[in-house]
């Protein structure tokens, strides 16, 4: 849900009441139902709408987001079988599920990954500009994309811009993996275990 000042609040209030109802049936069969059944559930009910134009609107402010967040939480504690109040880090980091935040680093790392192999359609090599690493040096310190120049805070806020910074910020042992499966399992892998444990 597009609005004019593209701040995606509308469509982020949107995806808070789809969740709302998803957390109801996950609270009502909670006391019924195994753990693993009750993942599934939410990889089924609640992961699907975190993920839908996420490299898009996941660019939204903090406090935008925060709503969809304490939603996810609730969710990973019903999960776990935890209290309302326990630490969330360590049951994300057990369950290996995203935080709302690595799922937009996720999908944008994603992105950058196919344009820099070519697995992504012609149209979109202009959504973010290659480097020109100077081949004689070394270049596993190089960057492999050059971050846009913008003006305002939604060109900030584009993957031409985060994409890069997204992107630099990987280890150079999770940007070299050869297959996209691979790279896909380490960027989760990296990701989880960022996630505090106590």
């Amino acid at each position: 849900m597009i609005d004019e000042k593209l701040n995606w609040k509308s469509h982020i209030e949107y995806i808070r009441l789809k969740m709302a109802k998803d957390l109801g049936v996950m609270t009502r069969v909670r006391e019924i139902l195994p753990k693993d059944i009750l993942v599934t559930l939410y990889y089924t009910l609640i992961y699907p709408h975190l993920i839908y134009c996420v490299r898009i609107w996941g660019s939204a402010k903090e406090t935008a987001l925060k709503k969809l967040f304490l939603f996810q939480k609730r969710a990973i504690r019903l999960c776990s079988g935890a209290s309302f109040r326990s630490s969330t880090s360590p049951l994300f980091h057990k369950l290996g599920i995203l935080k709302l935040n690595d799922i937009y680093n996720f999908y944008v790392a994603l992105f950058m990954y196919k344009m820099k192999h070519n697995l992504l359609p012609n149209v979109t090599n202009s959504y973010v500009l290659l480097a020109r690493n100077d081949r004689e040096h070394d270049t596993r310190h190089c960057s492999f994309f050059k971050i846009k120049k913008f003006r305002r805070t939604t060109g900030e806020n584009c993957t031409a811009v985060r994409g890069p910074r997204i992107w630099d910020s990987l280890p150079l042992e999770v940007q070299e993996k050869t297959s996209i499966s691979l790279f896909k399992r380490e960027l989760l892998l990296h990701y989880i275990s960022t996630y505090e444990l106590h």
